[in-house]
């Protein structure tokens, strides 16, 4: 069964929250996305985050899941 979650950026006490929030088909669906939100953000915004900034996962229902760090600066191995 789908479940409904929110990847919300936090940087220090200011908060972007995700309006619309994403289906997926599980937990680990849900980790995988928030990876890839993660790269892509350090990707397009290169220096843009600091050390305090983050991404929020919570659910539909308000509790709080993850949160990853969002680096400054993307490196790719490949």
């Amino acid at each position: 069964m789908p479940m409904l979650y929110f990847f919300n950026i936090i940087e220090g006490s200011v908060e972007i929250p995700d309006p619309e929030g994403t289906d997926l088909p599980s937990w680990e669906a849900a980790q995988e996305e928030a990876a890839a939100v993660v790269r892509e953000l350090s990707r397009e915004f290169p220096g843009r985050f600091g050390s305090r900034s983050v991404l929020e996962v919570v659910t539909g229902c308000g509790r709080r899941v993850m949160a990853l760090p969002i680096r400054g600066h993307w490196y790719s191995l490949t």
